[in-house]
């Protein structure tokens, strides 16, 4: 189902608005006086919010909700299911996995403007398209994984992952606070590590590039397993890697 029309609360901050099912949509925008106090996408399938969004609480609550936000979205994001939101134009507000194994895709050049985390337990995937987090990633609880595609991604902050993935030959991703994670490549992109890395490094085979920041160092090992690859690159002075380099293979 359908509102052609705007959803709104004058006067102050109130308000629930629910969908219950796939394929609905708001045409118009949410929010624009006040935030609504809660969005909550419950339905399994397709929900797109075509227009600008502003909320207290958005909460994904069916894990095959598919949730589209075309404009700016301004609310905190939590899942209480392990569903798929796509952010076309960015975020606004903290996300938190709160230890489902949620999604969330940010379109290309688009930023999240908050932290990412994942209360309760370590979970949640974050996909980054030539995309940005200004906040921390993975505070609490480590996230399950963070992949960059395309495009210059950049972490503003401290990040926790279980995996941070370079996926894509065309990937150039900034990491400006310190990784706690395994760093894997499944392309040749490149990464800069700007404030140290805790974890292990696989090339895989794949002709992807480390740059580490003077000054940095990566606690763990780094590998290509599978096949010989990968440029490990310094940038500067009293840079060090403490664990093994090519071990399975020469880089």
């Amino acid at each position: 189902q359908t509102i052609t029309g705007n959803v709104d609360s004058t006067g102050s901050s109130n308000g629930t608005l629910n969908f219950l099912g796939n394929t609905s949509s708001v045409t118009g925008a949410i929010g624009s006086t006040y935030p609504l106090a809660l969005v909550s996408f419950n339905g399994a399938g397709a929900i797109n919010l075509p227009s600008n969004a502003k909320s207290a609480l958005f909460n994904v609550g069916n894990a095959s909700a598919i949730v589209t936000a075309n404009q700016l979205i301004t609310a905190n994001l939590a899942y209480t299911a392990a569903g798929t939101f796509n952010a076309e134009n960015g975020l606004t507000g903290n996300v938190d996995f709160a230890g489902h194994a949620g999604t969330f895709n940010l379109a290309l050049g688009q930023t999240i403007t908050g932290n990412v985390d994942s209360i309760g337990s370590s979970n949640g995937h974050l996909n980054l398209t030539n995309g940005r987090v200004t906040g921390t990633v993975g505070t609490i609880n480590p996230l399950s994984s963070v992949t960059f595609y395309a495009g210059a991604s950049s972490l503003g902050a401290a990040a926790r992952a279980i995996n941070f993935t370079v996926a894509d030959a065309g990937a150039i991703v900034t990491a400006s606070g310190l990784m706690t994670g395994a760093v894997g490549y499944t392309a040749g992109g490149s990464m800069e590590i700007d404030a140290g890395l805790i974890g292990n490094v696989d090339f895989a085979g794949y002709a992807g590039t480390l740059n580490i920041g003077a000054g940095q160092i990566i606690t763990g090992n780094v590998d290509s397993t599978g096949s010989s690859n990968g440029s490990l690159i310094f940038l500067g002075n009293t840079s060090s890697v403490t664990g093994i380099i090519g071990a399975t293979n020469p880089l």
